[in-house]
């Protein structure tokens, strides 16, 4: 169980003072909805898998679909040990488990050991962190600014708000736009939009030409885009 153990340790791993809170909490009580994305990793072959929950019985079982990577579905073993991870809101939690039964009629899907220890960790961002995503930019307002969608690039990024530099101008302090960009979470493909108000504007002059820094604050995110938004940043912190 050392690889387990020194996975679960890893998700807990000290980060900067204030930024995050542990805790023991039980599986029924995280308030995860069924068909809720999960990630489950293998200890041998080490492999990262995405799975969604489709039920769970407390102190019985975990129901989850079955894995698949590109299109065909990757078989479990009875009794392997796997790592299961995933965001919910602004707290991340792992736990050990092992596959217990692999059910085959009318479709393909596991039942996983209930956790007795499952690790919480609340997520506090405050420091943005430093990224090279390509964003499309849009407005819903004629704010004077040419055409729509402009080009930026993503420069660092945090649950709150992101700097974005461009060749374009993209509105003043205060006008309102909304933010397309691609990110991975769990392995698959997010698409998210964005919206966000300007608060500062820089000039930069570089020998290739005038460019622009834009801070923008994130405002009336869905949960769907924060938990995802969440999530990516949560992975990019703690690399295993």
């Amino acid at each position: 169980m050392t690889d387990e153990k020194e996975f679960i340790e890893s998700v807990v791993k000290s980060q900067k003072e204030g930024e995050k809170r542990t805790r023991k909490q039980s599986f029924a009580d995280l308030g995860l909805e069924i068909g809720e994305q999960i990630t489950i990793e293998t200890i041998s072959p080490k492999r990262k898998l995405s799975i969604k929950l489709m039920g769970f019985v407390p102190g019985k079982s975990i129901v989850i679909t079955a894995p698949t990577r590109d299109g065909k579905e990757v078989l479990l073993e009875k009794d392997e040990q796997i790592a299961v991870r995933a965001m919910t809101k602004n707290q991340a939690f792992a736990f050990e488990s092992r596959v217990i039964y692999r059910a085959i009629n009318p479709y393909s899907y596991y039942h996983l050991s209930y956790p007795v220890d499952l690790i919480l960790v609340e997520v506090r961002r405050s420091s943005r962190l430093h990224v090279d995503i390509p964003a499309i930019i849009t407005s819903e307002f004629d704010v004077g600014m040419g055409d729509w969608p402009k080009a930026a690039t993503v420069q660092d990024i945090s649950e709150n708000g992101t700097a974005l530099i461009t060749r374009q101008v993209l509105g003043d302090i205060g006008h309102e736009i909304v933010i397309g960009i691609g990110i991975q979470v769990a392995d698959i493909s997010r698409n998210l939009l964005i919206n966000g108000l300007i608060r500062n504007r820089v000039v930069v002059d570089k020998p290739s030409g005038t460019q622009y820094l834009f801070g923008v604050e994130f405002v009336d995110v869905s949960e769907e885009c924060r938990l995802a938004l969440n999530g990516f940043l949560y992975e990019l912190e703690h690399r295993i």
